[in-house]
């Protein structure tokens, strides 16, 4: 028979324009007619100043020719990002579209990240002992979150998570699926069939049950661990949970919502923690599908 727990069981160009060349030569030079030689001199500047002014003229010209090319080469090329941008935001959308809606994930909302294996607890531990024996510390992430059922003299008793904040008039639901054919049975002296519960703890349980701190733990009606899946949900209503004596209290439960330490479920029969095993040689896996306040 497996060992039971008592009592204590949870980034334009810039063209620089040629300047003006000077204007004609000074008027003195027309006062008196000037030699040959200086005839000829005069008739070549004013042929170079003609060749000159036409050099000047080509260089403006061109010089705005430039200018309206490189702007219409501006537009070209801001038109030309503009189609690429859009056809790139074009085929992101499309592909968007191609894919299947996003799922959550455990980061998107408390709900999704409590079904992390690693924030639960398979347990209790009480002065170091864990009571549920031939178990790890936390469940697997096999199947999304599981654990087998233990064999004797093994058995699981409580497995908990950090309470979120809680209020009365919310619910707790859970989804689970019992994946094997094996019998699982409850520990205690006359073996019944396991049942599982959904479990609330106040901060500052001592596992005693006495006292006061007999309303320090309270549980949901149970629900039968038979093969497939099943979902249990429970309002925080002080009619829907009893203590650790199997009796109701409304003061002793709202305390225990307004200063809850840890949530989840456990095992047993009559005795709502004292654990269950399984008695077939073949696997039954107890395989979390959901869990939630709601």
């Amino acid at each position: 028979m497996p060992k039971t727990c008592g009592s204590k069981c949870h980034g334009t160009p810039h063209f620089t324009e040629p300047t003006s060349v000077p204007g004609p030569l000074s008027a003195r030079f027309a006062e008196t007619p000037p030699p040959t030689g200086l005839v000829l001199s005069k008739r070549r500047a004013r042929v170079g100043r003609a060749a000159l002014n036409n050099c000047l003229i080509n260089v403006q010209t061109r010089a705005g020719a430039i200018r309206s090319a490189y702007k219409q080469s501006d537009r070209s090329m801001h038109r030309t990002a503009l189609a690429f941008a859009a056809i790139i935001a074009f085929a992101a959308s499309a592909h968007a579209g191609s894919q299947p809606s996003t799922v959550p994930t455990v980061s998107d909302s408390p709900s999704a990240a409590i079904m992390q294996p690693a924030r639960w607890t398979i347990g209790p531990v009480i002065d170091g002992m864990n009571y549920s024996v031939d178990m790890p510390p936390h469940p697997s992430a096999k199947d999304g979150w599981s654990f087998e059922f233990p064999a004797p003299p093994g058995s699981v008793h409580y497995v908990t998570t950090p309470a979120p904040p809680l209020t009365i008039g919310q619910s707790i639901s859970i989804t689970f699926e019992v994946r094997g054919a094996g019998r699982l049975l409850a520990v205690q002296r006359v073996p019944r069939p396991g049942l599982l519960r959904l479990h609330i703890q106040r901060e500052g349980d001592d596992w005693t049950g006495e006292g006061p701190y007999q309303h320090y733990r309270f549980w949901s009606r149970p629900i039968k661990l038979s093969q497939g899946t099943r979902t249990l949900t429970v309002p925080l209503e002080p009619v829907h949970w009893t203590g650790v004596f199997g009796k109701k209290n409304r003061v002793g439960f709202e305390e225990a919502v307004a200063n809850a330490a840890l949530i989840g479920f456990s095992f047993g029969h009559s005795a709502a923690g004292h654990g269950v095993y399984r008695t077939s040689k073949e696997p039954v896996r107890f395989i979390l599908k959901s869990f939630a306040v709601q």
